[in-house]
């Protein structure tokens, strides 16, 4: 809010130059444009020439501009990094960044069915009885 009132108070003399601005409150920080208890006049009037004015005027386009040009290019390199890629315990690449080391691991594959072994060597020749 003060800084609206301080604003305006920067604007009003381009408005109304020939308007008073009463400097009121307790500590000095509020601003009115009618008399206050306590008040004191501010001397408001722009001292700038019309050429300091215009000058002041191309300097906040120039650095307007310029801030949208570095948004942009910000913008654009954040764009362009890659998500970080974690690499497992075995050296797997594409193991999300995001995943916790300490979390489970979901099993994708199904468990194969064990055959039993044959009770013999399996180069060992059979024999019938």
């Amino acid at each position: 809010m003060k800084r609206l009132l301080v604003c305006a108070l920067v604007l009003l003399p381009a408005m109304a130059p020939a308007q008073t601005v009463y400097r009121c409150g307790p500590e000095g920080n509020q601003y009115s444009s009618e008399p206050c208890p306590a008040g004191r006049p501010v001397d408001v009037d722009d001292q700038r020439t019309n050429a300091q004015r215009q000058a002041a005027q191309a300097a906040a386009k120039r650095e307007a501009a310029l801030a949208r040009r570095l948004a942009q290019e910000r913008e654009r390199r954040e764009a362009a990094v890659q998500p970080a890629v974690a690499v497992g315990i075995r050296g797997e690449r594409g193991v999300p960044a995001a995943r916790s080391a300490s979390a489970p691991a979901a099993s994708k594959s199904k468990k194969k069915k064990s055959k039993k072994s044959p009770s013999h060597a399996p180069d060992a020749p059979v024999t019938v009885r």
